[in-house]
């Protein structure tokens, strides 16, 4: 019976350990209090099972033994006793432990919830300039009026119908087209019900740039034909210079 004392001792310094760590606001290896819990239910089947047979060896044998008999049973009662609270308190700090593991990732839902949010306020802000800035200079890409782009290519379209150099309006035409499948292709998920992501928010001061480059060449649209008539400054004079 004095055998069990260590055994019980040692249970007593793990199970210590663990709530202390438990307790302290950090998660304890869930696995290694499985484990202490199946070493003292073990210990605790192995010990309450004596009680019993102790008991009847008392009644049964002569006066004078009963004495040493009732000594070893107190001491197998008493082990069978902490045993038991060791396991019921085992039991207590591996619900306290799951406690703590659950707010852990409370925390960290919460975190990533308030990320979330952040990349909201910021897909808010941020995306609307994005997708007009490319709205609007799509229009110039793609050549459509009002814009720089569209007075550009008129230009060049009636340069080769006046120089009979029918085939360069077949690129700028071509051109066109492709710039407009391109825009389409990116807008498209702007302006569906789906939900967008960005990867990393664009800075503000590119975007105001970019901003101002589409305002310049929409603003081109609006201008009177006179006032492309610089184009044609220096035209007669590199005419008339020999090769």
């Amino acid at each position: 019976m004095d055998d069990y004392a260590p055994v019980v001792a040692g249970l007593e310094r793990d199970i210590d350990q663990v709530e202390a760590t438990v307790f302290s606001g950090a998660a304890a290896p869930t696995e290694r209090i499985y484990a202490l819990r199946r070493e003292a239910t073990g210990f605790y089947r192995a010990v309450h099972p004596l009680l019993g047979v102790t008991g009847s060896v008392e009644r049964m044998v002569d006066k004078k033994l009963r004495h040493y008999l009732r000594d070893v049973r107190d001491h197998l009662l008493l082990v069978d006793e902490e045993v038991a609270a060791q396991r019921d308190l085992l039991g207590a700090i591996l619900e306290a432990n799951m406690a703590v593991i659950s707010v852990d990732q409370t925390n960290v839902s919460v975190q990533q919830n308030a990320t979330v949010e952040q990349l909201t306020v910021l897909a808010t802000v941020f995306l609307p300039l994005t997708f007009v800035t490319l709205g609007l200079g799509g229009l110039s890409l793609m050549g459509l009026p009002p814009s720089g782009g569209f007075s550009a290519k008129w230009l060049m379209l009636r340069a080769s119908v006046a120089s009979g150099q029918w085939i360069w309006s077949a690129p700028v035409l071509v051109g066109g087209l492709l710039a407009a499948g391109y825009v389409y292709r990116i807008l498209t998920p702007a302006l569906g019900d789906g939900e967008i992501t960005l990867k990393s928010p664009p800075q503000r001061g590119r975007e105001v740039i970019a901003l101002a480059l589409v305002l310049i060449a929409l603003a081109l649209g609006f201008m009177p034909p006179g006032f492309f008539d610089f184009i044609e400054i220096g035209r007669p004079l590199a005419a008339g210079r020999p090769a």
